[in-house]
């Protein structure tokens, strides 16, 4: 058997134990062209999304033998097109995730949000450019917590924040978590509720047809003057205008992203858009980072082959 994996992603150690298990790997960097990802994929059975490139119906046609696609992070949609996911439904290839790092993502949450109340980037824009500017800053402590979205990051968020003596937690998911309630002191609120009182708001809901643009005006609007919205999760979750208006007018004090409405080898800042006009005490991001550390990077790559070898050991079972 042999598998295509993309991006570079594989530790060394995982190319190992699938090649001890009879595997032999296939290493491709990213941003493959249609044509090349066509090529390279035709005698695989098992395919490792790690890179940018785009699946349609012509390369999943031209993959005779895959069974079973195992895609680098939580949310592999927007790198399918639809008529390759009808295509693997038709021919029963099975699509995993490998998700993402719990622990790289919260703890990045966290140092987002230190940075954010502090104006981290600001300040050290300010000493670069020469300028000693002590600008003051606020504190955790005392702050009420609103975390959207209380799955396995947000409940690690919760956690490692505990120490900081915030003044409440609050939360909002579509199903109420009583067990998280009782062993992290979290409080169940609705959305008008937590987005009303919270001085720190902190996204984690998946990316969902239902989930798009689910923090509009009428969230933002409710907000107090001196909040911070920091995103972990997906950018499209919060509607780009709705957020400028806000930003831009007052009506909340900053937000911070990780990640961007435009990523990757499609970003600049002429169509990065009026958002990145504003000053960095308003508005900044990283890119899509949080994920990325050489410890959450052996975890996926260990989840990525034993997602992989399962699949394949039970399609070949059955055959």
């Amino acid at each position: 058997m042999q598998i295509l994996a993309t991006g570079g992603v594989l530790a060394e150690s995982t190319v190992r134990e699938f090649q001890e298990h009879n595997v032999a790997v296939i290493n491709k960097p990213a941003n493959l062209t249609e044509d090349t990802l066509a090529g390279v994929i035709k005698d695989v059975d098992g395919y490792i999304l790690g890179g940018s490139e785009k699946v349609t119906k012509r390369v999943i046609d031209t993959a005779e033998k895959l069974k079973v696609i195992v895609f680098w992070g939580t949310q592999p949609q927007t790198f399918f097109t639809s008529d390759a996911t009808e295509e693997m439904k038709k021919r029963g290839i099975i699509l995993e995730t490998t998700g993402s790092s719990v622990n790289a993502v919260a703890e990045m949450t966290v140092f987002l949000i230190g940075a954010a109340i502090r104006d981290v980037p600001y300040l050290v824009s300010e000493v670069y450019r020469g300028q000693w500017n002590q600008m003051k800053g606020g504190e955790i402590k005392g702050k009420t917590l609103g975390i959207v979205g209380l799955g396995r990051i947000g409940q690690s968020v919760a956690k490692k924040l505990s120490s900081f003596e915030l003044g409440e937690f609050l939360y909002y998911d579509v199903r109420r978590n009583e067990k998280a309630e009782q062993e992290l002191g979290v409080k169940y609120a609705d959305l008008p509720e937590l987005f009303s009182r919270s001085d720190i708001v902190s996204l984690h809901s998946p990316l969902l047809p239902q989930t798009m643009g689910m923090i509009g005006r009428d969230q933002l609007n409710i907000m107090k003057p001196t909040a911070i919205l920091v995103n972990t999760a997906r950018p499209q979750l919060v509607d780009p205008d709705a957020l400028y208006e806000a930003l831009d007018s007052g009506k909340i004090a900053k937000a911070v992203f990780d990640g961007y409405y435009v990523e990757g080898a499609d970003f600049s800042l002429e169509a990065a858009g009026k958002l990145t006009s504003l000053p960095m005490t308003k508005f900044w991001f990283t890119p899509h980072a949080a994920f990325n550390t050489r410890e959450g990077d052996l975890e996926q790559s260990e989840t990525a082959f034993n997602l992989m070898i399962q699949v394949l050991s039970e399609q070949s079972s059955a055959a």
